[in-house]
């Protein structure tokens, strides 16, 4: 498919901004600090959601600042430079559409996941031209971009609100997709000058690969990030992390693909909880070998 895979640019980014940001906390530079909200706020620029998510999660640092876990200097540094791109974007937006504000498209986006959630199961085409034909839609199109967000905006949270049984029953669906172990293969993807839908290998065969691998994944990796979390708390915004991207996709729009920025933290849980087994297998192989029945 041609669809831009901006998950591929904000997973990049936040490895590098988490890995800078402990660098920073355990006693690094400056110059770590920096770095990790260059790259947090870079990434955000890919996906709209790491503001929002990394924007609860420094706020929330704050509490680490005050118990003197987290340098004030390096916390206001890494705030600062995470802030930075994402004013200079906001600022952008200003000058060019009149409003300081990320995006201008989060309406449709909701209205995709409520309204015409069945239409956007099938496809976003479908849900888009259904969408079309409504003589609201048509009204709000004549709107300057943010005005017209606003109106789309506001419809799909009025929806949620007059159908909460809907929405609820929508919530869990939408979390279905997003911890899905394999792609849907009941899916109909239409060929067109930019997409093959024969390409590459058979649906089933990626089914099955996806279930040689995601359930222990996932499994593995939150039972490893929560050990992990108990003994070194300096870790808690990953399991935040997780969650907040989550969330966001349960009320707007969850595909499996985007779930791709939690899989770093729940592929270093599921590594760090098999090292620790297998360490503790060879300990307790070594005291069992020992006269002693102990092994410094």
């Amino acid at each position: 498919s041609s669809a831009l895979m901006s998950e591929s640019i904000y997973v990049a980014c936040l490895v590098a901004g988490v890995w800078q940001l402990w660098r920073s906390v355990s006693g690094g530079s400056p110059l770590n600090a920096a770095a990790a909200g260059a790259w947090l706020g870079v990434g955000a620029l890919a996906r709209p959601e790491g503001a929002y998510v990394w924007g609860v999660i420094l706020t929330a640092a704050l509490a680490a600042v005050l118990l003197g876990r987290w340098p004030a200097k390096r916390w206001a540094v890494t705030v600062a430079c995470w802030a930075l791109p994402l004013v200079l974007w906001c600022a952008h937006q200003r000058s060019t559409l009149g409003r300081f504000a990320l995006d201008s498209h989060g309406g449709v986006t909701l209205l995709h996941g409520t309204m015409f959630f069945e239409q956007n199961e099938q496809d976003t085409a479908v849900a888009m031209a259904a969408m079309e034909k409504e003589p609201w839609y048509q009204e709000a199109s004549r709107l300057p971009p943010f005005e017209r967000d606003d109106a789309l905006r506001a419809r799909a949270f009025a929806f949620m609100k007059e159908n909460p049984g809907t929405t609820l029953k929508q919530w869990s669906s939408k979390f279905v997709s997003f911890w899905r172990f394999y792609p849907r293969i009941d899916k109909t993807f239409n060929e067109n000058a930019s997409s093959d839908p024969s390409a590459g290998a058979s649906r089933k065969l990626l089914a099955a690969a996806s279930l040689a691998f995601e359930p222990w994944l996932i499994v593995l990796g939150w039972l490893g990030l929560l050990a992990l979390l108990r003994r070194e708390p300096r870790f808690w915004p990953l399991p935040l992390f997780i969650l907040g991207t989550m969330g966001i996709h349960m009320i707007s729009v969850s595909q499996m693909r985007y779930r791709l920025p939690a899989m770093p933290w729940l592929v270093l849980g599921a590594c760090w909880l098999i090292s620790e087994s297998a360490a503790f297998r060879s300990l307790s192989r070594d005291s069992a070998s020992s006269p002693s029945g102990s092994k410094r």
